[in-house]
């Protein structure tokens, strides 16, 4: 039961507000004690100042925290979280890698697990109307850059509502196919057309796909590259699907982040944009 209280406090609050919690949670004994000293968001931020990003209710399925600069200046990071509805680490450490002087980021979670060919429940019923919406409701075209990055099952959706919105990068960390084989028995509609196709093979140079050594990440990475010509980026000391903890446990998110989004600074430090990728 701590553990899950623990786990809502990571995913539910921003990191300043989990950081201005911490006199509270130090009050803590028991087992209660043992759960939030071995949560890494909360270990983190004793040790450094909070991103402060503020959050906004959207819709049960999207969440939009706001950063601290004009649309103009910063960019809108469209987050499409897998199945287990995180970034593959929690909401809290994912902002935290994101200085919000740059960024907004708008969260995305897909609950009829359809890769987000459903959209997203009550806000938008196909990947189509969702990225229209999306565009419509924040003002899309008044922010510097526009990044569509997912994992796992909503990596490549990203890659897709990507080369529909004409983003400035589009970004799958372990993205995978879906295999609708489930729908076609349940009678259910299949969208036959795919926009990772030949026919955007000019538009690939804006998408890259990063992925573990796993022979089945790989595989689906390959895949995207070879069909659009996108970017394929494989980590050969990563064995498992989930990349992005074990860059966090080694020290390493942040710069992978840097490279990935394009910037450079963090807490505490000047913060910018730079023109070339390192990814």
């Amino acid at each position: 039961m701590a553990r899950k209280v623990v786990f809502e406090i990571e995913d539910d609050l921003t990191p300043a507000q989990i950081q201005e919690a911490l006199p509270a949670l130090a009050e803590f004994k028991g087992p209660a004690r043992e759960a939030i000293d071995t949560s890494p968001p909360i270990v983190l931020f004793r040790q450094e100042v909070a991103e402060p990003y503020t959050y906004e209710a959207v819709a049960r399925g999207v969440r939009f925290y706001r950063g601290m600069a004009s649309p103009s200046g910063r960019g809108l990071v469209v987050v499409l979280a897998g199945r287990h509805y995180r970034p593959m680490l929690s909401l809290s450490l994912f902002l935290q890698h994101l200085p919000a002087r740059l960024f907004d980021v708008l969260m995305l979670f897909d609950e009829s697990n359809s890769h987000y060919t459903d959209g997203v429940a009550g806000y938008a019923d196909s990947l189509l109307s969702l990225t229209q919406r999306i565009t419509a409701d924040f003002g899309t075209h008044g922010y510097a850059r526009i990044y569509h990055y997912g994992v796992s099952s909503g990596g490549l959706p990203a890659l897709r509502m990507g080369l529909i919105a004409g983003s400035h990068r589009s970004i799958a960390i372990g993205g995978l196919f879906q295999w609708p084989i489930n729908r076609l028995e349940a009678g259910e509609a299949v969208v036959a057309f795919d926009p990772i196709c030949a026919c955007n093979a000019s538009r690939g140079r804006n998408l890259i796909c990063v992925h573990s050594s796993m022979e089945r990440d790989t595989k689906h990475a390959r895949r995207v590259v070879k069909t659009i010509k996108a970017r394929g980026v494989r980590l050969p000391d990563m064995n498992e699907h989930n990349i992005l903890f074990p860059l966090f446990h080694a020290g390493q998110l942040r710069d992978f982040n840097q490279r990935l989004f394009g910037f450079v600074g963090g807490p505490g430090m000047p913060t910018r944009f730079v023109d070339q990728f390192g990814m």
